[in-house]
């Protein structure tokens, strides 16, 4: 072999390696181009359609994955997956955070109950059970009290009367002549409530506060009672020495004070002016 030949085949082989050595570089460089590109569009795709985790996780995947062929792990790639670590967070966040508002939509009060368990499939899947019992919420209302029983209201007649005075009016004197009615009745036969436990003197001053009329009393120590001293401006000893009210239940004169008489339903009641200590009237001074 001359070496003239010999010099064409070195160069040619130089040629060769030559370009096989600028093919290997340009290979290099487009494989170590492609992992920025990738991330770019994982970056991108995710900042356009937060929300969808699965489709970012597995573009990160395909990139991390691209960066193992190429057996690339500079800065760049460390950049690329914690910019996808961080879209991946968030989009992770986004996920955890739809079950947890559904839970609240479906729950209804037991949705911090749900939240908790995980998810509310469980403790908080029915509203109406998980949330009265765990919740704290009261899915029937609070219990209703028994109302008190009203006190019943009982009845009685009541009238007041000084006609005995017209048969006396002789004795009368004559500042009262003008405070006796015509008829002698001052009240007719009234039919009224009282609540249990009243006394006759009970309904008279009550009766008598409703109706306009005059009514005056004290307490007597002596009969441990109320003793009613005038009505209708007519007092005792008017009409004579012997003169003053009386009362009458169920036509019985009580020997004792009105205020300590408990009235009983229907009881009749009956005032009664007397001129002759009860004589007149059939009470005899409530013998």
């Amino acid at each position: 072999m001359t070496k003239k030949t010999a010099k064409r085949l070195l160069a040619v082989l130089l040629s060769a390696l030559l370009l096989l050595s600028l093919a290997a570089c340009g290979s290099h460089s487009d494989t170590d181009s492609q992992p920025d590109k990738d991330s770019s569009t994982v970056r991108q795709t995710d900042d356009r359609k937060p929300g969808k985790n699965q489709q970012g996780e597995t573009k990160t995947e395909e990139t991390g994955k691209g960066n193992t062929d190429t057996g690339e792990t500079g800065k760049e790639n460390a950049d690329s997956d914690t910019s996808d670590k961080d879209v991946s967070g968030s989009e992770n966040s986004t996920k955890d955070d739809a079950p947890q508002e559904d839970n609240k939509t479906t729950s209804g009060s037991g949705s911090s109950t749900g939240s908790s368990a995980g998810g509310g499939s469980s403790s908080g899947g029915n509203g109406s059970s998980g949330g009265s019992s765990a919740g704290g919420s009261s899915s029937g209302g609070s219990a209703s009290q028994p109302e008190p029983p009203a006190s019943k209201d009982l009845t009685c007649t009541i009238s007041i009367s000084c006609s005995t005075i017209l048969n006396n009016m002789d004795k009368c004197e004559e500042s009262k002549k003008e405070w006796v009615p015509d008829d002698g009745v001052i009240l007719r036969a009234t039919t009224v409530t009282f609540t249990e436990g009243e006394s006759v003197y009970d309904v008279l001053e009550r009766v008598c506060r409703d109706n306009g009329i005059q009514m005056e009393a004290s307490w007597s120590g002596k009969y441990g009672s109320a003793y009613v001293e005038g009505i209708a401006n007519l007092y005792e000893f008017d009409v004579g020495s012997g003169s003053g009210w009386m009362y009458k239940v169920n036509g019985w004169f009580p020997n004792y004070g009105c205020s300590g008489y408990t009235l009983s339903q229907g009881d009749v009641i009956s005032w009664v002016y007397t001129c002759d200590l009860g004589d007149d009237v059939g009470g005899g001074y409530a013998t």
